[in-house]
């Protein structure tokens, strides 16, 4: 069962639980963003939690549930999970945006042969401010999309964010609230090159075919040309691997599997 309401990312976690309740047939799967309260379910439950960003569920989350076999968790730090009861899984993309649900990510186009060197449209929290500064500064050399905004989901609609993501080569994903975003999810699934700073070890970020750095400030225009003039292709033959690896629902469902089946 999905809180189709609370989830932005419905459909990364339809995909994810549409695997599951293939293989998966003595567990009730609970996906949910409200970490206080869970449904009556008729077999033991395997919790999928979203919407905690703030990490306010701790490692005892759900302990009142003599049925919650494990709980896969996003929005991580190593804090949030212990690899017993609560495990670490990535966020997913999100699928709507001003009423509107998402067709599809586009990830077909060769990156040689895209439009738009680099692609930002996001909300302007503090600690993006740098970034913004410098593609403004570097939108006079690139073929840059920035569309700073004011708020979550409040720039293009979601259809046509993900078609000038499917045209974009590299891709900027800050961090959000979180660590955790949707964006780098997001580009990975639409074959861009990534470029976002320093992640927690954790197990979907692992030998992960990014461009890492440890402040905006590193974007120069030096560091862009040495990416485009470099061999995109097999970069995006990298990242697309990667993302049906370890980011897409097939990843993560069969992830989860290998977690309980381990457990029994």
């Amino acid at each position: 069962m999905v809180d189709r309401d609370n989830l932005c990312e419905t459909n990364y976690f339809n995909g994810i639980t549409d695997v599951l309740n293939n293989y998966l047939t003595e567990y009730s799967i609970v996906v949910t963003a409200n970490y206080n309260t869970l449904p009556v379910t008729k077999y033991k439950k395997i919790v999928i939690l979203g919407g905690d960003e703030g990490g306010v569920a701790g490692l005892n989350l759900y302990s009142q549930y003599p049925d919650v076999v494990v709980v896969f968790r996003f929005y991580n730090t190593i804090e949030r999970y212990d690899n017993k009861y609560i495990f670490p899984i990535p966020i997913g993309y999100n699928c709507r945006s001003n009423g509107e649900i998402m067709v599809k990510m586009y990830p077909e186009k060769k990156i040689s042969d895209r439009k738009y060197d680099v692609f930002y449209s996001g909300q302007v929290l503090e600690w993006r401010k740098p970034l913004v500064d410098a593609l403004e500064q570097l939108s006079k050399t690139f073929n840059i999309y920035s569309q700073p905004t004011s708020g979550f989901r409040q720039g293009l609609c979601i259809d046509d964010y993900y078609k000038t993501m499917g045209d974009t080569k590299i891709c900027v994903c800050p961090d959000g609230t979180a660590v955790d975003t949707f964006r780098f999810v997001e580009a990975c699934g639409s074959g861009c090159v990534v470029i976002t700073t320093l992640k927690p070890d954790l197990w979907y970020y692992h030998n992960a075919p990014v461009y890492y750095i440890n402040s905006w400030g590193e974007l120069t225009r030096q560091f862009l040309e040495n990416i485009l003039t470099s061999d995109l292709d097999t970069l995006q033959t990298n990242i697309n691997k990667y993302y049906t690896e370890c980011l897409s629902e097939e990843a993560v469902a069969n992830y989860i599997i290998e977690t309980i089946r381990s457990k029994q």
